[in-house]
């Protein structure tokens, strides 16, 4: 994927990756059946792999390389420490409100990291 992401540009496969996730999420929302919720989990797991080098990729050609390590050192931590929280609050609206709400959560995240990728300009 990693090869894909460096010949089609990093950018184009961040939107693609976010708009497959959301395809995703909305999928598991309407899912009825396990078989229609294992296709969709695939899915998923599709844009994973696209995400994962192309923001590697993306955030690495928007540092210097004199402060590469340090930024991804602390951007590691700051998502961290913001996803320390979701289990839990994950768990609490499967807990209150079911399995629906949880989904409809993520598609929420989901839709608005694809709005913004697709309006923001690089630079």
């Amino acid at each position: 994927m990693g090869r894909l992401v460096d010949r089609h540009g990093r950018k184009r496969f961040l939107i693609l990756s976010s708009g497959i996730m959301t395809l995703g999420f909305g999928g598991y929302f309407v899912s009825r059946s396990f078989s229609s919720f294992l296709l969709f989990y695939g899915i998923s797991g599709l844009a994973m792999s696209m995400w994962n080098p192309a923001h590697s990729a993306y955030l690495s050609s928007a540092v210097p390389d004199e402060e590469r390590g340090r930024f991804f050192g602390d951007l590691s931590g700051l998502m961290a420490l913001a996803s320390f929280p979701a289990p839990i609050l994950g768990a609490l609206l499967y807990e209150n409100y079911g399995f629906q709400t949880t989904v409809l959560a993520s598609l929420t995240f989901s839709l608005i990291s694809f709005l913004t990728l697709t309006t923001v300009r690089e630079r």
